[in-house]
């Protein structure tokens, strides 16, 4: 008998912690900016600004990875009309 393949979800974007590569990548340089601060020594206020920002930046990066419409409107490389400026 013939197997057949069932390639559920073949199509489906890859998500990382609920977000899609991009969002990903910019949650993880915001993160990683955020706890080199922390080279210059540790405070309670440091550690607590350092956290709500990460915070933050995860939800943000969360909002922008689910709205389809905002990433294509960022990063939606168009051509340009015109071939030259003489046109």
């Amino acid at each position: 008998m013939k197997e057949i393949k069932n390639f559920k979800g073949y199509r489906k974007k890859p998500l990382i912690y609920g977000m899609n590569t991009l969002g990903f990548f910019i949650f993880i340089a915001i993160a990683l900016v955020c706890l080199l601060s922390f080279l210059g020594g540790f405070s309670l206020t440091k550690i607590i600004v350092v956290a709500i920002i990460i915070g933050i930046s995860y939800l943000i990066s969360v909002a922008l990875s689910s709205n389809d419409k905002i990433i294509h409107f960022l990063f939606d490389d168009k051509l340009p009309t015109k071939r030259s400026d003489d046109e």
